[in-house]
């Protein structure tokens, strides 16, 4: 332990720069560290830049925020994607019918995949609401649902029934 009263050279000695180690060391450990956080919570930065921002639109914004969110959530795939749409899609609220429209788009996804799709766009095309059935339809037609075959036959056929995605 120096004193003031001690030895002024290992005082000054002591006072000197280490050099570049220190730096060297902050930074590797800086690194470490983001690579560790980013591993353990799974690169959530990405995620919420490409799909994150999307799904909190979708869950609390205004229904022309809520439209344009699963236009971009219908080009992307996974797991929590699927899961914000059918939550869309429960919620029958302005962004069912786009719910219904994007997870139509789900087409060319392996066929075990699709049947959790099925079951909620079937409930959807039973709905109250004319476009939440008709895009239900639409999309239970592109996953090539055969049980909704009759339903799609008899909305087409139905006179002066427009199948037009127009507002």
């Amino acid at each position: 332990q120096l004193e003031r009263g001690g030895d002024d050279k290992a005082f000054a000695a002591s006072m000197r720069p280490q050099g570049r180690t220190f730096p060297v060391v902050v930074l590797l450990c800086g690194g470490l560290t983001y690579l560790v956080f980013n591993l353990a919570n799974d690169d959530f930065d990405s995620y919420y830049r490409s799909v994150g921002t999307h799904v909190a639109k979708l869950r609390s914004g205004t229904p022309e925020e809520q439209q344009a969110a699963v236009a971009q959530l219908s080009l992307r795939r996974g797991s929590h994607v699927r899961a914000a749409l059918l939550e869309a899609l429960h919620s029958e609220g302005p962004a069912a019918p786009w719910a219904a429209w994007a997870l139509g788009r789900y087409r060319d996804e392996d066929l075990p995949t699709r049947h959790p799709l099925t079951t909620p766009l079937v409930s959807a095309s039973r709905s109250s609401d004319p476009a939440l059935r008709r895009e239900a339809l639409v999309a239970l037609g592109r996953l090539q649902h055969r049980p909704a075959a009759a339903a799609i036959q008899e909305r087409v056929a139905s006179p002066g029934d427009v199948l037009d995605c127009g507002n």
